[in-house]
């Protein structure tokens, strides 16, 4: 089964690494999990996304983020001045 993966990283690390972790993670799911993926492959990708301009709204861009997505809107249309709205 193939599957894409993304990862929406408002701080902008290193997400190849947390990719891998991932796919370690989910291939090890399916030797447990009954009827899991006999062959898990995917594709990494990490499409853009703002950046917040400190560290502790990490939270609240993944809140945005997901907001966004589920709304079917860019995420990029949130910014770090839109943060407050969430705060409250």
């Amino acid at each position: 089964m193939s599957r894409t993966v993304f990862i929406y990283d408002s701080l902008g690390g290193n997400n190849k690494a947390l990719f891998d972790l991932f796919c370690q993670f989910m291939c090890q799911r399916a030797q447990i999990v009954k009827g899991g993926l006999e062959k898990f492959s995917s594709e990494f990708k990490a499409p853009p996304c703002n950046k917040q301009r400190h560290g502790n709204s990490c939270g609240v861009f993944a809140l945005m983020t997901a907001k966004c997505l589920v709304m079917k809107k860019h995420p990029t249309i949130l910014r770090q001045d839109h943060d407050s709205v969430y705060r409250d």
